[in-house]
């Protein structure tokens, strides 16, 4: 490799685990140089007390005035969403899970470098991702350190599977997807000759009557605004894609994909195969982006208000405080150095996305105030899927697999227990809950200066009070690991078919000879699959902060015991570790057999791999 290639991504790699600013990120960003001199942050109290049965109301109060007077908001990071965490004490916190986080990635970025340099070599000589072998190339035998995990078993081998690809729109980033409804209006449409060619036997109205039919759209970025901030040379299409359950198997299987800039082309499976590669590559350019927009608003900026709210009106020995400082693990590092050295201009972000970091921080604004990520109620698990028919549907068969739901409502429900028992245990009864003043102080202070959109107006019951706290477990050490961590590296973002940035713009007209032309070349492949890879945590730092050690903690042990919890999740675990392609299953032409039915396998969600908290 070049020595200045080489340096360059030595350089890019290791800039992600300094938290030192480099240009000024969009929006404000916390004050730098050696600014006040911040107070000692207390340690948490390890005695634990209701408002109600505290032996010293006194202190307590004084304590509670402390925290209304150190822990203040800040100004959005990386978009206009949730307030971020100020104040000496605020700050405070957060420049120590600063330099937690930095030590840490010190870890990978030391061995980064080297190994991209060896992909980058490997990839080179397999003559780039275009060539055969070369996505393997890329990953097989590579990034042992960065992402020891590698790539779920069979998204290489059967990339084009359209199997497959519809399945990741329910396994990567699980949130565009809708079923659509006799009443509603369909984005666009194919000839029924077409249609029934591709399903066997069913037009477009007719998937739609019996509710079959399902959109994902990012027209989004089609408007002028957005595309004024692609880079140049770089491109991205504004997919619609249409896709449906087959009339036997429910199968979900895609339709058609409209690609929404130049030319504006429609392409079918009826397709040749490189016009139909190039569109599902297109549509999966434009669902990475949006997977990463979305976890920054849907579990970043959500999780942390809600977390800053509880800091001002629930004392420190409060027992729900105890449970969402766990939870909140380093939470309040991440935007700061996000908005730092990922999202600033010219950072990170812009050496391999499409589009800049304006317009990244631009639709994280608008995810967080149109879409469920930014509604506390509305992004709960169950309440989010069935809204967009995928779980519960009133019309239409179930869907045969889910693979993110599947796993989490699984994962979700064993942490829920664990929530259950420890509220249970401090609350005798629902009129307990409601007669909490610091409760009742945390959900004014969410609804009204942390500007929560649909936090409960007060917690009249346990299970009330159990929702919330189970749905921030969720965001932190669920769902936030299925759209970033490991799994872009795994599935959503895996070369060459799910690049960052198309390098060419839509052709006017099909009959293109091969996808190559709208595919990174080896070095900004390679600048890609290091980006997400560092998105992964050291192996040697993740053995003790797993998702089966969420509730491992001596204040919430000494109360609840989390062995219980542990075991479950650890019964789970080996579940999933154990997934792999059935013997005998027939899978589509070409594939090597099948999980599910599905030409990949997914363990995205192993709670022995990912961590309980928002790593990064």
């Amino acid at each position: 490799m070049h020595p200045r290639l080489l340096l360059a991504l030595g350089l890019t790699l290791l800039s992600l685990a300094s938290a030192a600013p480099q240009s000024a990120p969009p929006g404000p960003t916390p004050p730098t140089g050696p600014g006040p001199v911040l107070p000692p942050l207390p340690a948490p109290p390890a005695d634990l007390h209701l408002p109600s049965t505290d032996p010293s109301p006194a202190l307590r109060a004084a304590s509670l005035a402390a925290s209304r007077a150190g822990y203040l908001y800040g100004a959005s990071l990386i978009g206009n969403t949730s307030l971020t965490l100020s104040g000496p004490l605020g700050l405070a916190r957060t420049q120590a899970q600063i330099a937690e986080w930095t030590s840490e990635q010190r870890l990978l970025a030391a061995v980064a470098p080297a190994e991209a340099a060896s992909a980058l070599a490997a990839l080179t000589a397999a003559g780039g991702l275009a060539a055969p072998g070369g996505a393997h190339a890329l990953y097989t035998g590579q990034w042992a350190t960065t992402n020891p995990d590698g790539v779920a078993p069979g998204v290489l081998d059967n990339a084009t599977s359209d199997a497959g690809f519809a399945a990741q729109r329910l396994a990567g980033n699980a949130f565009v997807l809708r079923r659509l409804r006799p009443r509603d209006s369909v984005p666009f449409t194919i000839h029924d000759k077409h249609a029934r060619r591709i399903t066997g036997g069913d037009t477009v109205r007719a998937l739609q009557r019996s509710g079959r039919l399902f959109v994902a759209s990012h027209a989004y970025a089609a408007t002028p605004r957005f595309r004024s901030h692609l880079i140049p040379g770089r491109d991205l299409a504004a997919c619609t894609a249409l896709f449906y359950q087959h009339h036997s198997t429910h199968q979900l299987l895609p339709l058609a994909i409209r690609t929404g800039v130049g030319a504006n082309l429609t392409y079918t499976p009826l397709d040749a195969a490189a016009d139909w590669t190039l569109a599902k590559t297109a549509y999966n350019a434009n669902d990475l982006f949006h997977g990463q927009v979305y976890h920054l608003a849907a579990s970043h900026a959500m999780a942390e208000i809600v977390a800053t709210a509880a800091l001002r009106s629930l004392a420190p020995s409060h027992p729900v405080l105890a449970v969402l400082d766990r939870v909140l693990h380093r939470a309040f590092a991440i935007r700061p150095v996000g908005a730092r050295i990922l999202f600033n201009p010219g950072g990170r972000w812009d050496g391999v996305f499409a589009v800049n970091s304006f317009a990244a921080a631009e639709h994280v604004t608008a995810v967080y105030a149109t879409e469920a990520a930014g509604s506390f109620a509305q992004g709960m698990l169950h309440a989010d899927f069935a809204a967009r028919g995928l779980v519960d549907a009133p019309l239409g068969p179930r869907l045969r697999v889910s693979p993110f739901y599947d796993d989490a409502v699984r994962l979700q429900s064993i942490i829920r227990s664990w929530v259950s028992a420890w509220v249970r245990h401090w609350y005798a009864s629902d009129r307990a809950v409601a007669s909490d003043p610091e409760l009742a102080a945390w959900c004014s202070e969410a609804n009204g200066p942390a500007g929560v959109r649909d936090f409960p107006r007060a917690f009249r019951t346990r299970a009330a009070l159990v929702d919330a706290l189970t749905h921030v477990a969720y965001l932190t050490g669920v769902q936030h690991h299925a759209l970033n961590q490991g799994a872009p590296f795994a599935v959503s973002g895996v070369l060459g078919l799910h690049p960052a940035a198309l390098w060419a713009p839509m052709p006017v007209a099909k009959g293109v000879a091969s996808v190559a032309p709208w595919l990174p070349r080896p070095q900004m492949a390679v600048a890609q699959v290091a980006l997400l890879a560092l998105f992964n945590r050291p192996p040697e730092s993740i053995r003790n902060e797993t998702l089966r050690e969420m509730f491992s903690d001596p204040r919430l042990e000494g109360v609840v015991g989390a062995e219980g919890f542990r075991r479950e999740m650890g019964r789970v675990d080996g579940e999933v570790e154990g997934r792999g392609f059935g013997r005998g299953e027939k899978g589509e032409k070409g594939e090597k057999g099948t999980w599910r039915g599905l030409p990949f396998v997914y363990r995205a969600l192993a709670p022995s791999r990912i961590p309980f908290f928002l790593s990064v």
